[in-house]
Protein backbone atom coordinates (compact mmCIF):
# COMPACT_ATOMS: atom_id res chain seq x y z
CA UNK A 1 0.00 0.00 0.00
CA UNK A 2 1.35 3.40 -0.91
CA UNK A 3 0.36 6.71 0.59
CA UNK A 4 -0.46 9.32 -2.04
CA UNK A 5 -1.75 12.85 -1.86
CA UNK A 6 -0.99 15.70 0.45
CA UNK A 7 -4.40 16.63 1.83
CA UNK A 8 -4.75 15.93 5.52
CA UNK A 9 -8.10 14.08 5.21
CA UNK A 10 -6.78 11.87 2.42
CA UNK A 11 -3.69 10.92 4.41
CA UNK A 12 -5.83 10.21 7.47
CA UNK A 13 -8.16 7.98 5.42
CA UNK A 14 -5.21 6.09 3.92
CA UNK A 15 -3.67 5.65 7.36
CA UNK A 16 -6.91 4.20 8.74
CA UNK A 17 -7.10 1.83 5.76
CA UNK A 18 -3.51 0.75 6.41
CA UNK A 19 -4.26 0.12 10.08
CA UNK A 20 -7.31 -2.03 9.27
CA UNK A 21 -5.30 -4.04 6.74
CA UNK A 22 -2.47 -4.56 9.25
CA UNK A 23 -4.94 -5.58 11.97
CA UNK A 24 -6.61 -8.09 9.64
CA UNK A 25 -3.23 -9.57 8.73
CA UNK A 26 -2.37 -9.90 12.43
CA UNK A 27 -5.66 -11.68 13.14
CA UNK A 28 -5.20 -14.06 10.21
CA UNK A 29 -1.60 -14.74 11.20
CA UNK A 30 -2.76 -15.77 14.69
CA UNK A 31 -5.38 -18.25 13.48
CA UNK A 32 -4.77 -21.99 13.71
CA UNK A 33 -4.33 -23.85 10.42
CA UNK A 34 -7.77 -25.48 10.66
CA UNK A 35 -9.46 -22.05 10.56
CA UNK A 36 -7.67 -20.86 7.41
CA UNK A 37 -10.07 -22.59 4.99
CA UNK A 38 -13.07 -20.96 6.64
CA UNK A 39 -11.47 -17.52 6.69
CA UNK A 40 -10.43 -17.93 3.04
CA UNK A 41 -14.09 -18.52 2.10
CA UNK A 42 -15.16 -15.40 4.02
CA UNK A 43 -12.49 -13.29 2.33
CA UNK A 44 -13.45 -14.67 -1.10
CA UNK A 45 -17.13 -13.85 -0.44
CA UNK A 46 -16.24 -10.30 0.61
CA UNK A 47 -13.96 -9.85 -2.41
CA UNK A 48 -16.77 -10.99 -4.68
CA UNK A 49 -19.27 -8.63 -3.01
CA UNK A 50 -17.05 -5.53 -2.91
CA UNK A 51 -14.78 -5.89 -5.96
CA UNK A 52 -16.31 -8.25 -8.49
CA UNK A 53 -19.97 -7.28 -8.02
CA UNK A 54 -20.31 -4.06 -6.04
CA UNK A 55 -23.74 -3.15 -4.69
CA UNK A 56 -24.15 -0.13 -6.94
CA UNK A 57 -24.46 -2.30 -10.06
CA UNK A 58 -28.19 -2.43 -10.88
CA UNK A 59 -29.89 -5.76 -10.38
CA UNK A 60 -32.48 -5.05 -13.07
CA UNK A 61 -31.79 -5.81 -16.73
CA UNK A 62 -30.45 -3.04 -18.91
CA UNK A 63 -32.47 -1.27 -21.60
CA UNK A 64 -30.70 -3.35 -24.26
CA UNK A 65 -32.29 -6.54 -22.90
CA UNK A 66 -35.36 -7.75 -24.73
CA UNK A 67 -38.56 -6.39 -23.18
CA UNK A 68 -40.67 -8.82 -21.21
CA UNK A 69 -44.42 -8.85 -21.73
CA UNK A 70 -46.56 -9.29 -18.64
CA UNK A 71 -50.13 -10.49 -18.79
CA UNK A 72 -52.91 -9.83 -16.34
CA UNK A 73 -56.66 -9.66 -15.91
CA UNK A 74 -58.80 -6.61 -15.40
CA UNK A 75 -61.25 -6.84 -12.54
CA UNK A 76 -64.41 -5.00 -11.64
CA UNK A 77 -64.09 -1.33 -10.74
CA UNK A 78 -64.85 -0.68 -7.08
CA UNK A 79 -66.05 2.71 -5.89
CA UNK A 80 -65.03 3.86 -2.46
CA UNK A 81 -67.89 4.96 -0.23
CA UNK A 82 -68.12 8.72 0.26
CA UNK A 83 -66.96 9.73 3.72
CA UNK A 84 -67.99 13.08 5.16
CA UNK A 85 -66.52 14.73 8.21
CA UNK A 86 -69.08 16.43 10.37
CA UNK A 87 -68.72 20.11 11.28
CA UNK A 88 -67.17 20.53 14.68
Amino acid sequence: MTFTGTERDLIKKQFHEFMYRALCHAFIDGLPAVALEEIAECIADNYDRHVVRPRWIPALPTASASPQRLSGRLGAVKQRPIFHLGDE
